[in-house]
């Protein structure tokens, strides 16, 4: 795995008056006045101090620092992960449009697909990032634009980015991929070759399950399509959550670093213990067994704090298994500080049926687990409890 070093969030500070705070002042306002028309007219022009939904100071700091953290050219906010994907799939698009999607996404991603874009225009083409001939077939057709995963939720597949983005160059097309799973410093997909990345940036970027946020980054050119689209349909973040996302970047890449050591160890102990524990199929990149370590050991600066595995006896040990846990909180979502245990089949891929799940690398009976930062005994003594009781 590669050695990465970062100087860390510090924000860089010229101070030009004693006093300056050292938390940034949040303004609640929506609309701003003026004691002029010349001056309420200049404002119209691109002051973010003129109405909260075409941009504001506090959401302009947290996109310059989250544009920095991943190596763009810039960044912008949206309301959630899903409107974050919406506006790259729709915001870019007209009628007539032709988009390549994996058939490994999140389940609202692929929602989104089947239900409301074809209502636009929009032709959608889904298909298998593993199998070569399949994605040679979306190339083919013409798609504007490539929407993949990486790592995928929650099978935790690995995608070449930088081979992906070559052949998807070449056929004239973008490369949309969303990374939510590893966030920057620890993942960059834009230096792969990328042309924009999204973040449900409720997860990681804001790390305390009290936040509901997502970001495009990328370059100018798209970003300013991307904005005219998020200040004509209004899915901009609210002042209060970029706030509390400006908070949360501070400890960003501490928190991810202790989850995904805990992590690492915690699937290292599964691992050793499968036999013992009833464990049918594990999976983390950092296990050597990991269909796509090597890419990881090779691509990532860690392996995450993502881990999914199915129990044997099906189903219903599983739903035995989850009902039994104790430390780990029964819930959706990801990346906060306590760790969590969902069942993706009824959660983050419900609109998805059994086959089309198997079909993706899964069944009802997978667990997911977002890790926290819960000592490691505690989550070991929590898991294997609730196996040797089912």
């Amino acid at each position: 795995m590669k050695k990465y070093g970062h100087p860390g969030l510090l924000k860089a500070r010229s101070l030009s008056q004693e006093g300056e705070p050292l938390s940034p002042p949040l303004t609640r306002s929506s609309t701003f006045e003026y004691p002029s028309r010349e001056s309420h007219n200049r404002a119209i022009e691109g002051s973010d101090r003129f109405y909260a939904r075409n941009g504001h100071e506090i959401g302009r700091m947290v996109e310059a620092r989250l544009a920095e953290l991943e190596g763009a050219e810039g960044a912008l906010l949206f309301s959630s992960g899903i409107a974050a994907i919406a506006a790259v799939l729709q915001g870019l698009s007209r009628s007539g449009t032709r988009l390549a999607v994996s058939r490994h996404s999140y389940g609202g991603t692929l929602a989104l697909c089947a239900e409301i874009l074809p209502r636009f225009g929009i032709h959608v083409a889904l298909f298998d990032p593993f199998d070569a001939a399949d994605l040679a077939r979306a190339l083919d057709a013409g798609p504007e634009l490539v929407q993949v995963e990486t790592p995928i939720n929650p099978t935790l597949r690995l995608l070449d980015i930088e081979s992906l983005a070559a052949q998807v160059h070449a056929k004239g097309a973008q490369l949309s991929v969303d990374a939510t799973f590893i966030p920057p410093p620890f993942q960059r997909c834009l230096e792969k070759g990328a042309d924009l990345v999204v973040h449900s940036a409720t997860k990681f970027f804001g790390g305390h399950s009290d936040v509901l946020a997502g970001v495009v980054l990328g370059r100018d050119a798209e970003l300013t399509r991307l904005e005219d689209w998020r200040r004509m349909t209004g899915p901009i973040l609210d002042q209060d959550a970029a706030w509390l996302l400006n908070r949360s970047l501070e400890t960003l890449e501490l928190r991810f670093r202790e989850q995904s050591a805990r992590a690492s160890d915690l699937a290292r102990h599964l691992d050793q213990n499968r036999e013992r524990l009833g464990i049918e199929a594990l999976h983390y990149p950092g296990l050597e067994g990991h269909a796509d370590h090597e890419l990881a050991r090779r691509t990532l600066h860690t392996y995450g704090s993502m881990l999914s595995f199915e129990p044997t006896g099906g189903l219903e040990r599983t739903a035995r298994v989850f009902d039994a846990l104790g430390t780990f909180h029964r819930g959706p979502s990801l990346g906060g500080t306590e760790s969590l245990v969902c069942l993706p089949a009824e959660t983050s891929h419900a609109t998805l049926s059994e086959t089309e799940t198997r079909s993706i690398g899964f069944g009802p009976g997978l667990l997911r687990l977002s890790i926290g930062l819960e000592p490691l005994e505690t989550l070991i003594a929590d898991l294997e409890a609730a196996l040797d009781r089912t």
